[in-house]
């Protein structure tokens, strides 16, 4: 009930309370005629005979006065405090009505979508978590590297972010994946946390992409040769290594050309976590023993709050770009296809190529260009070409956290967690003896319609969080959980190279025909 219906119940009550008080008079005449003056005032005078006399006036009058200034306003003030009470109740009902009703459009709705996640996580992910043992390595090999403010300005820095998410206080991680224990007893895996692809890049300016190289590097310059040695004769020491030869050991070797000068040989039985095998022999790395990790992103990832415009129609209002290239075109071996797609797409209106150089030219503001043109375009090809010496490129992961459809002009890529994510939907190949006939890739990218351009986005939307590494410890899709369920799903394969090797099976291929001796084929016993 409004305002208005309380406003109602009170002039009835106050018509009630004046009626009572009108019709009391006549009342108190008749009690009198009957009674007397006096007793209507308790008092002990003998009642007076007869009709109603005017010497009752007063008597009546304070009788009158008695109940309305009493009685009546009692009567008045329980009503209507009952009406208020009655009313506010309902109103209050009402509002605590449509507060629920809010909450159930949106809030409980969230609740719910979260529930569910975390049931389906039990579900899928039933299995126990991966026992991870930490070496106690001195921090020169670790976190040394990382102690400069600009250290993690690199697309190498995933390994600092592995490693900093397993070292954390458990208290702090919700994350089932992984477990870091303290005995060797009690480890599914042994982690080494040497952090190599810095160690790398601070061996050779070179490959250092910072303008500060020597302030961010310190008295780690040139080491990386002197650090793999001193960790090769270290983990010879180690029981753990000693029990297996390193097979369930898992290394840090992000950077394409980390732990080779020294330890390629050395490490080729661990897990090595890499973004590409392209410097490494079949016989050091494969896609069964090894796990491909994302890069970490430079780009700023595309902000929660604007991914709706970013995969809806709005989207279109901002796009001047169909395609966006950034990086180094003048690059060797499979590289040579930036070179080529250069030549076949700089002349297209809606396309546009920002050329990186051999100089160091990595600051916040080049990034900051990078990011604000990845997210006016359609499309982010080319970037996605061979980085030069390898398949890999760091640019794939700017595009998917900023939702920029990744297009993957590489024969030779390997992208992370396809067992795990189907990425159909979000990513497009292209064949690199296709990419670079004139016009087709413009033409082929011109013929996707702004309606499954959409849907390529929000089926990146679903997934970008499993190639970032921020907040790993409480998310069980973040960058550094699928890289742990993919270690996961190599300890049946460790454990039966151990066993392998425990019976004094050093092959670690199968003896199948080709690979037999001669001599020991069928027929060469004819």
């Amino acid at each position: 009930m409004q305002r208005g219906g309380i406003r109602l119940c009170l002039l009835l009550i106050t018509v009630i309370a004046a009626s009572f008080i009108l019709e009391l008079p006549k009342q108190l005449a008749i009690f009198s005629s009957k009674h007397g003056c006096a007793d209507l005032l308790n008092s002990s005078i003998t009642p007076l005979p007869g009709e109603y006399e005017p010497q009752c006036n007063e008597t009546v009058e304070k009788v009158v006065e008695r109940v309305v200034e009493v009685p009546v306003i009692r009567i008045v003030e329980k009503e209507v405090e009952k009406v208020v009470e009655k009313e506010v109740e309902k109103i209050v009902e009402k509002e605590v009505e449509k507060i629920v009703e809010k909450i159930v459009e949106k809030e409980v709705e969230k609740i719910v979508e979260k529930e569910v996640e975390k049931i389906v996580e039990k579900v899928v992910y039933s299995n126990p978590p991966v026992k991870v043992f930490v070496y106690d390595l001195p921090s020169k090999f670790h976190q040394d590297f990382y102690s400069h403010p600009d250290a993690t300005d690199t697309p190498h820095a995933a390994e600092w972010w592995i490693y900093q998410d397993i070292i954390q206080d458990p208290l702090a991680r919700d994350n089932s994946v992984s477990v870091r224990v303290h005995s060797h007893e009690e480890a599914d895996v042994f982690l080494v946390p040497f952090l190599a692809s810095q160690s790398f890049n601070c061996d050779d300016e070179t490959q250092f992409m910072h303008k500060n190289f020597r302030d961010v590097c310190g008295s780690l310059y040139k080491v990386d040769d002197a650090f793999q040695v001193e960790l090769r004769d270290w983990l010879e020491q180690q029981e753990p290594w000693q029990a297996s030869g390193g097979i369930d050991h898992v290394m840090l070797a992000v950077h394409p050309m980390a732990l080779m000068s020294m330890l390629s040989s050395f490490t080729a039985q661990c897990t090595n976590l890499v973004v590409d095998f392209g410097f490494r022999f079949s016989w050091e790395a494969s896609l069964e023993k090894d796990v491909v990790v994302p890069y970490s992103h430079l780009a700023e990832r595309l902000p929660d709050a604007l991914v709706e415009t970013a995969t809806s129609e709005a989207f279109f209002e901002n796009v001047d770009t169909l395609l966006f290239f950034a990086g180094n075109l003048q690059r060797a071996g499979m590289g040579r296809v930036r070179n080529a797609l250069q030549d076949v797409l700089k002349d297209e209106p809606d396309v546009r190529i920002l050329s990186g150089t051999k100089e160091k030219s990595l600051d916040s503001a080049a990034v900051d260009v990078t990011t604000q043109a990845i997210r006016r375009s359609n499309f982010l090809p080319g970037v996605h070409c061979p980085a030069g010496d390898t398949p890999s490129s760091a640019r794939l992961f700017d595009a998917i956290v900023n939702l920029c459809v990744p297009v993957v002009v590489s024969d030779d890529l390997e992208v992370p967690f396809e067992d795990q994510l189907d990425l159909s939907d979000a990513l497009i190949f292209v064949r690199e003896a296709d990419a670079v006939q004139p016009g087709h890739l413009t033409a082929l990218l011109r013929a996707v319609s702004n309606e499954d351009l959409l849907r390529k986005k929000k089926a990146l939307a679903q997934v970008r969080g499993s190639f970032e590494y921020a907040d790993a410890s409480t998310r069980n899709d973040s960058a550094p959980a699928m890289i742990w369920r993919e270690v996961a799903a190599r300890l049946p394969m460790m454990r039966l190279g151990m066993a392998r090797r425990n019976r004094g099976m050093t092959r670690r291929e199968a003896a199948t025909h080709d690979r037999l001796e001669p001599g020991r084929r069928f027929e060469d016993g004819r």
